[in-house]
């Protein structure tokens, strides 16, 4: 009877271990690492620029998957070559936007080397990423910041240029990849800037650039 009990002791802690390693996200400490990423397939280019748009009204009641979550954040900036350079370009390849996606239980950065989400704050804020109604009961915001030490380039004005352009690289990326999914998405200047970049305590040369809401789209 004790080796019975020894070995559903034993079976019970193997499903667990399995349970937390399958294409769910693994959850360590404040990082979520996330379900590997299909790189092959989907829609061809030409069929998603066709369908390519901007939507602004949602399907609250349909939730997006954990697999959905780490592709529409891999097409926006992951890592897609083994010396890590990216989906989306970047001025010298400095890399310097970084992206932060604003979910219902927090705020997290997502970590392309590692295809994980860091935790930055717990809690509700999608409310703090725009101003129009529908970003508080979105699926995920996404919050471009661009970190202007990073890109090292003198001139501010042509510092916050490419880091503009930078950040419309990754939105477009964002746009296509939910085109091809039957997502909806906008891509939205109308953020508090000042507020949100306090929020998630940003240092004086990291500026919130944009916002991007993602949803199911209301049918």
């Amino acid at each position: 009877m004790k080796n019975m009990k020894l070995f559903s002791a034993v079976f019970s802690l193997f499903l667990c271990i399995e349970c937390a390693f399958s294409n769910e996200s693994v959850s360590m400490s404040n990082k979520r690492i996330l379900p590997k990423v299909e790189r092959r397939g989907g829609m061809p280019l030409m069929e998603a620029l066709s369908k390519r748009q901007s939507i602004r009204e949602y399907d609250y009641s349909k939730e997006i998957s954990e697999q959905i979550l780490a592709e529409l954040l891999w097409a926006t900036c992951g890592e897609n070559r083994a010396d890590g350079k990216r989906t989306a370009g970047s001025t010298l390849n400095k890399q310097s936007v970084s992206v932060y996606a604003v979910l219902e239980k927090g705020i997290y950065l997502y970590i392309p080397e590692e295809n994980a989400l860091k935790l930055v704050l717990e809690g509700d804020y999608r409310e703090k990423t725009g101003m129009q109604p529908f970003v508080k009961d979105a699926a995920v915001n996404i919050v471009f910041v661009g970190d202007e030490k990073k890109l090292g380039v003198s001139n501010p004005t042509d510092s916050m240029l490419m880091l503009g352009v930078d950040a419309g690289l990754m939105s477009q990326n964002l746009y296509l990849y939910c085109a091809s999914k039957g997502l909806g998405t906008v891509v939205r200047g109308s953020i508090d800037r000042e507020a949100f970049g306090k929020l998630i305590s940003l240092e004086s040369h990291e500026k919130v650039l944009l916002a991007q809401t993602v949803s199911w789209p209301k049918e």
